[in-house]
Order: structure tokens, then C-alpha cells, then sequence
């Protein structure tokens, strides 16, 4: 829409374009609304894969223009007219596209006329979102006015592209977006339409009645991954398809990542067949610090109460907790779970690198992802109620989707080596049951009835499937048990006592390595370490030492173990007291910034000062803070 000039800006010195919407079209209200429109929608982002808008303004009073950067190469519907488009292409390109779409999905802004038409490829091979002509504003910084350019009932867009709720003029969000995406993947595989007819109002029907042809018969060595991507993106449910530009983007990263090597790093030596062998451990930036990696080079022999050397290696950087971390069975992933919004959501990262891809998005709490062993979905735990013991374990692809509820647990359970079977703990009849049941939750059998006295956690089945091991304790004192899938007693493993944060089986079945506070005298927030020990109770090894905690260990078959860092942060917070705890925590004020533990806050009768006690710089010291300032 409009006439683009190429032009030079003496005052900066560069070339640049010029928009503009001639006369005729100016008198046009909505034409001039649309033209408008993109220039403030554009205006607003800032991103590399969208195109740059450097000044909007009227020529002579009344001819709008646009200032933009100037590109050189071309259109994506000019590059499909020589063919379909090479798959590691277009993969790049969607990868760019999807990116751009989710700076702007953040923004709130949903383009709603995504089509080839509307895509740059720079001779650079960047590519440019362009035309926000029909942008819709979900919620933005932008004015009002604005959100009301396209409304429910009016249909607008691009017959070919447009989402199904977009043909019914129903109201749409950036999800519509994606669909238009898929559309235009699939044309650029395959050459051809996902939605064509011999009328614009065919293809609209077209859209809400049928499914695109299989791609598979239309493109020339799609990859398998990629063509259910695309299938993804063109479902006529918003709810089935990617739910974010950025769970779409975590998908093409995959794909480009599929021939790089598993794992974080390469072992630096293979385990040997002794019982005790050497592993290389990988660690996970979880929680509050950064993550590290580090070899154990001396397990053979006695440990020296030293530090271990390390290597350090950040995998992840959210803001809030993060925890739980599981590799997966193909060795090209990690799940964990992360508070960034209130709620404990599971994600998954690629150990390669990439977007975190959020997993769940349901407001409630997520605990204790674990894999299935095809790498293709993830179990966890989730209490709806948190004042209730009881909760459920559920089953979520691991690229997202649906969530289906398995058997209901007051904790987490882990899927046996071949996923045929799933252990679990039952509570039934106010007794505590370790049980075997059905991967979809059927025919369950216990293995044994556990005291109800006790809190249970962190089911975990052996690697050879003829243990399912387990915490157990109350208070302050833990240990872990397991129980020969054959049947009979819990057999105990460790003689620690302590609260433990999670273990993990060795692959050979032998032991398992664990978090303890073992030795620490300090009953509140101890440092944990990390130990192993035989399955015996013998052989007991500390793995770290120092102020920093590791927690929630997992060990992969090649004995790569990744855990959560945590480094424990005093500080004084202010916040209000109302009947949402939630709310509560949002709103709370940091008022103290100490380096050490600050511990006893009193205030004064005067609400003005308040006295609290830090050993910040190494020694204990009373400091009063003046709280007007």
C-alpha cells in the first residue's frame, strides 16, 4: 500500500526509503487509518528481523510518508516464483520470520497479514517483517485509538493465509499469526499453496473445511520433524497449535541443531568397567546463580577436603527459581522447571543452545519433569490444591501441547527405561503404596505399603529397571530407599539422616549420587553438597565442597550429571498483607542489599529506623537503616 522511493538523508548521511500514500489514497479514511496504523505499530518495535521505521510524517500537510531503511534484495513471493526454497532455507528464514513475530507478540502487537508479499530477504539473507498495515494491538504502550482498527465481524487479510478464526471474522490473537506462518512454510517447501481455490471465498473455505495436502507428497526430502511443525502451525484450533512465536522458534532451532553433537561436552574419558568409575559432570545454571561444569578426576582414590577444579558453563539465566533439571534419554536436551511468573512452569532447553521452550503454561505449580525414554514427551507433578497432600502426575509432548492427567500421587513418579510402565506412589486408605502401574495409568499392582508416617518424594527408577528408589524422612531426616521391582521390602542406601534435595541412580546400577548438608551445623538453609555412595551404604564420596549448594542431580548413561547451583542471598523485603499471598510477594520492596546473611530485623516505635544484625564484609555487626531514605 503506497509508492516507496529510494532516497538519500543528507543529515545522517545514508539512503533510506520513502513511503507514501498518494493523494487518491489519502481522501481514503481507512487506507490513510492503515497507513497510520503501520507506521506506529512499526515505530514501536525494534528488532532486526522487522523492518525499521525511522520518522513518519505529512508532506506539504497532506501526503503521509514513511521513513524507512532501505533494503536490497527481494520479496519471498518473488524469490517462490523460481521454485520451492532449499529445506536448511527455509528453515533460516521461518527461524528469522518467528523471530521478529515474537518481539512483536510481546509487544502485543499480532501482524495479521502475514504472507510471502510481506516478507524481505535481503541480499544478506536477512529477513524483514514488513506491512503492519492490519496489525492488531492486543495490549501495548501504544494509543488506544489503535486497537480499534480491525474489530470482530470485519473480515481482513489475505485469502491463503489467513487463520480460520480470521475467515469467520472472529476475534484473533498472535497465535492467527502463526497459522499464517504455516501457510507459508508449506508454499515454500513444497512450491505450491496449503489453501487454494479457484475463488478467494474457495480458500476460505478451504481454510475452515479441509486440511492442506500432505506435505510430504509435495516436497522433495522434507525432513519428518519439519512436516509435522508445519502440520502444528495450520490446525484450525488456536489451542492445538504452537502457542507462541517462541515454542515455534525452540522447534526450528531443533531442527538446525539435529546433526550437533549430544550433550554439553564431550567426556574426557569413557567410564571404565570398574564399579567406581571416573564421570564427567556437567552442571545446570539453576536457581538463583549461575550453573558450572567440572570434572571429578579423582573418585578412585580418597577425597581431599579441597576444591574441585572446574569449568564453568551457564545454561540457563531466568530471574526466578529454577530447579529440577532431567537430561534427556537422546542426550540433546534438559528439562527443569522455573518460576518466572508466579508459578513453577516446565521448560525445555537444548544443551546445545537455544530458546528455552515453556512447556506449561496452566497457573499452578509444575514439579519434577522426568523424560520418557523416546525423548518425545515428559512426565511431572502438579498439586492444583496446595493445601491438599494429593496431586496428580501428567503426561505433556515435550514441544508442548495438551497435558493429560496419568494417576493421581501425592508426589512425582518416573517412567520405566523401556516407558512401558510407570512407578508411582499411591495413598490409599490412609496408607502410603509404592505402585507399578500401566503407562497410561491402568493396571496398577503394588510393590509395598509404606508407613503413612513418613513424607515420600522423588520416585526414581534404576537404569537396568529392577529398583525404584526414594526419599523418605519427616522433619529435618531423610534417607533414601529402594525397592526390588521383583517385590519385597525398601531396602535403605544412605545413612545420612539429613534433608535431602534429590539423587540420582549411576548408570551401572551401582549407587547413586545425591544432595545432603551431611557434616554442615547449620539446620537452616545449610550448604548442600553433592555425595555418592554404593548402593550398599559403602563407599561413601563428598563430590563439592564450599559455600555453594547443589541440589536436584541427574545423571545421563554416559555419566554426564547436570544439577541446580544455588547460592543463598539474605536480604530484608517489605511487603503488603492482604488474602493473596501471590499478590503479596509481587508487590514486595527490597530495602536491605547486604553481601552476607542478614538476620533479626527490629523496627522502632517510630517506623523510622530499623536495626538488624549482617555479617556483610566477613564479620557480625549490628546496622540500623534509616527507612525515610
Amino acid at each position: 500500500m503506497g509508492e516507496v522511493y529510494r532516497a538519500r538523508d543528507n543529515s545522517l548521511g545514508r539512503e533510506v526509503a520513502v513511503k507514501l500514500l498518494p493523494d487518491e489514497l489519502a481522501s481514503d479514511s481507512e487506507r490513510l487509518r492503515r497507513f497510520e496504523q503501520e507506521a506506529r505499530v512499526a515505530a514501536a518495535l525494534n528488532h532486526p528481523n522487522i523492518l525499521t521505521i525511522y520518522r513518519f510524517g505529512e508532506k506539504d500537510g497532506r501526503t503521509p510518508y514513511l521513513i524507512t531503511e532501505l533494503l536490497q534484495g527481494q520479496t519471498l513471493r518473488e524469490r517462490l516464483l523460481t521454485g520451492p526454497i532449499p529445506v536448511r532455507k527455509t528453515v533460516d528464514y521461518a527461524l528469522q520470520t518467528t523471530r521478529g513475530l515474537a518481539a512483536a507478540h510481546d509487544r502485543g502487537i499480532v501482524h495479521r497479514d502475514l504472507k510471502p508479499e510481506n516478507i524481505f530477504i535481503t541480499r544478506d539473507g536477512v529477513v524483514k517483517i514488513l506491512d503492519f498495515g492490519l496489525a492488531k494491538l492486543l495490549s501495548s504502550d501504544l494509543d488506544e485509538k489503535d486497537a480499534t482498527l480491525t474489530m470482530p465481524g470485519i473480515v481482513l487479510g489475505t485469502a491463503g493465509y489467513m487463520s480460520p478464526e480470521q475467515v469467520r471474522a472472529q476475534a484473533s490473537d498472535h497465535r492467527s499469526d502463526i497459522f499464517s506462518l504455516g501457510a507459508i512454510l508449506y508454499e515454500m517447501l513444497s512450491g505450491s499453496r496449503a489453501f487454494q481455490g479457484a475463488t478467494p471465498a474457495d480458500t476460505m473455505s478451504a481454510i475452515l473445511k479441509e486440511d492442506s495436502p500432505d506435505l510430504s507428497t509435495r516436497a522433495r526430502n522434507l525432513p519428518p520433524a519439519l512436516g509435522r511443525i508445519v502440520h502444528r502451525c495450520l490446525e484450525k484450533d488456536p489451542a492445538e497449535r504452537f502457542q507462541s512465536a517462541r515454542d515455534l522458534a525452540f522447534n526450528l532451532e531443533l531442527l538446525t541443531r539435529e546433526d550437533s553433537s549430544s550433550g554439553v561436552v564431550a567426556p574426557i574419558s569413557q567410564p571404565t568397567k570398574r564399579r567406581w568409575a571416573a564421570p564427567l559432570v556437567t552442571c545446570c545454571a539453576l536457581l538463583v546463580a549461575i550453573g558450572v561444569g567440572w570434572i571429578f578426576g579423582a573418585w578412585l582414590k580418597p577425597p581431599s577436603r579441597r576444591e574441585v577444579p572446574v569449568t564453568l558453563r551457564r545454561l540457563t539465566d531466568f530471574v526466578g527459581m529454577e530447579e529440577s533439571p532431567a537430561f534427556s534419554p537422546d542426550g540433546k536436551s534438559v528439562a527443569f522447571t522455573a518460576d518466572v511468573s508466579g508459578y513453577r512452569q516446565v521448560w525445555v532447553r537444548l544443551l546445545a543452545g537455544g530458546t528455552p521452550l515453556q512447556v506449561t503454561h496452566d497457573e499452578t505449580d509444575h514439579q519434577w519433569p522426568r523424560w520418557s525414554p523416546d525423548s518425545s514427551s515428559l512426565i511431572y507433578f502438579s498439586r492444583s490444591d496446595e493445601s491438599a497432600g494429593e496431586g496428580k502426575i501428567w503426561e505433556v509432548p515435550a514441544l508442548g501441547g495438551p497435558a493429560r492427567p496419568i494417576v493421581s500421587s501425592p508426589a512425582a513418579g518416573d517412567l520405566s527405561g523401556d516407558g512401558k510402565s510407570l512407578a508411582y506412589l499411591r495413598a490409599s486408605q490412609g496408607q502410603i503404596e509404592l505402585a507399578v502401574a500401566d503407562r497410561d495409568g491402568s493396571n496398577s499392582r503394588t510393590l509395598t505399603h509404606l508407613s503413612p508416617n513418613f513424607i515420600y518424594s522423588d520416585v526414581r527408577w534404576s537404569p537396568d529397571g529392577r529398583m525404584i528408589g526414594f526419599q523418605m524422612g519427616r522433619v529435618f531426616n531423610y534417607d533414601i530407599y529402594y525397592v526390588p521391582v521383583a517385590g519385597g521390602e525398601a531396602k535403605k542406601i544412605t545413612q545420612d539422616s539429613n534433608p535431602l534435595a534429590g539423587f540420582a541412580w549411576l548408570p551401572d546400577n551401582s549407587g547413586v549420587i545425591y544432595s545432603s548438608p551431611r557434616g554442615e551445623t547449620v539446620l537452616y538453609l545449610p550448604t548442600m553438597n553433592l555425595w555418592s555412595v554404593s548402593i550398599t551404604g559403602k563407599n561413601l564420596r563428598q563430590l563439592t565442597f564450599g559455600e555453594i549448594s547443589y541440589i536436584s542431580p541427574d545423571v545421563d548413561r554416559s555419566w554426564n550429571v547436570i544439577v541446580a547451583r544455588q547460592k543463598v542471598q539474605f536480604d530484608i523485603w517489605r511487603f503488603p498483607i492482604t488474602d493473596n499471598p501471590r499478590e503479596n510477594v509481587s508487590r514486595a520492596i527490597q530495602i536491605t542489599h547486604q553481601t552476607g546473611a542478614v538476620q533479626t530485623p527490629s523496627v522502632n516505635a517510630t517506623d523510622r529506623e530499623m536495626a538488624y544484625l549482617s555479617d556483610s564484609g566477613g564479620h557480625g555487626n549490628i546496622w540500623i537503616l534509616d527507612m525515610q531514605t
